[in-house]
């Protein structure tokens, strides 16, 4: 490029290379390189996260389950035929990788049948929440349009759940992530793009925050000056684990971290779909992998956390009220809702008030 007199921006280079990298290994294949030069543009970038969510390597699996069958194990039979003693227990489990080699072309055209039909469901399935999603997205903007015609004091309906919303978990509302997930979790957060964080009434980015937490650059540290956040060194975090601890993993760690922080204000808002503006600006990108990793360690130290009896907990909103699910069971249903986001308490009423903006 310099040779044609052309000059790119060192930013500009990494982000063009980040849309390549679509395998994440930190460099380019030819396969890598051809529809990235076929395809130079935003859009297809956009698509791509969106689609990275969907799950088509637990799609093919399950098609090969039904071929397969279960885990139950079987005898074996000696050379008459005959049920013999197998392993220990008399029996032994299925080679399935042997079951499947030994599949004719026509056990694989059912397969593939299955495959195919299950792909086109899980496509629709997950085109219906697109739909929905965009929907909520176009009904708050005219709710807030009709609202400020109306009064300047609107308060808006907190975004919740049912209980269908519950069983399908957290796969069900932002895909499942790539197992490659410090990766993963790093892609995530590439965006410049400022916000505010309500808390620390600074503006930041995710790829600040990022640096912050997983570099040794501390310069970035400098915008938390005058707020009592202290940001750990995560491999300390990591080495410190004691025998009988969480035994979290370095990318849980992480997204701990990064959540403690100005990141939790995008984590909820993917997970919430609101305030809609903020969401249409993440341009499709849910954070699955860090969100998933941040789910996981939650989890591991909920196990290992004792609560000391009488603890009273407080959790303080402001501009919201609770949704009619609250008050008025569904039929044959219960009060209550699921709550989109992670929902952040503490032992100290005061810092709960200061939430309210009372």
């Amino acid at each position: 490029l310099e040779a044609l007199g052309l000059r790119v921006a060192d930013d500009d280079i990494d982000a063009i290379f980040e849309t390549m990298d679509t395998s994440g290994d930190n460099s380019l294949d030819f396969t890598e390189f051809k529809p990235a030069i076929q395809h130079p543009s935003q859009t297809l970038a956009e698509i791509e996260r969106w689609t990275a969510s969907i799950n088509l390597t637990q799609l093919v699996a399950v098609g090969f389950l039904e071929f397969v069958g279960n885990d139950r194990p079987f005898r074996k039979k000696d050379k008459s035929g005959n049920a013999g003693p197998g392993g220990d227990d008399g029996t032994q489990r299925k080679d399935p990788l042997k079951i499947i080699s030994e599949a004719s072309e026509d056990d694989f055209n059912s397969i593939a049948d299955a495959v195919l039909d299950g792909c086109k469901k899980l496509l629709q399935k997950y085109h219906r929440e697109l739909k929905v999603a965009y929907e909520a997205l176009k009904k708050q903007k005219l709710g807030k349009a009709n609202d400020d015609d109306i009064s300047k004091f609107a308060i808006n309906t907190m975004s919740c759940g049912t209980i269908s919303a519950f069983y399908e978990g957290l796969g069900g509302r932002v895909g499942f992530p790539n197992v490659k997930f410090f990766e993963a979790m790093n892609k995530e957060h590439k965006s410049k793009s400022k916000f505010l964080a309500p808390n620390y009434k600074i503006e930041t980015c995710p790829a600040d925050e990022w640096k912050i937490v997983t570099t040794t650059d501390k310069s970035y540290e400098r915008q938390y000056e005058g707020h009592s956040r202290k940001i750990p060194n995560y491999k300390e975090l990591e080495k410190s684990q004691k025998d009988g601890d969480s035994k979290l993993k370095d990318v849980e760690i992480i997204a701990i971290i990064l959540y403690t922080g100005p990141m939790y204000v995008l984590y909820n808002c993917v997970l919430r779909r609101w305030p809609d503006k903020m969401f249409e600006e993440l341009n499709g990108n849910f954070y699955t992998a860090t969100i998933h990793c941040l789910v996981s360690g939650i989890t591991k130290i909920s196990k290992i956390t004792r609560i000391p009896e009488g603890l009273m907990l407080y959790r303080g909103f402001g501009g919201l009220k609770l949704p009619k699910e609250f008050y008025v069971a569904p039929e044959g249903g219960y009060k209550g809702f699921v709550e989109w986001g992670f929902m952040s308490t503490t032992s100290d009423k005061s810092v709960a008030t200061q939430y309210t903006g009372v």
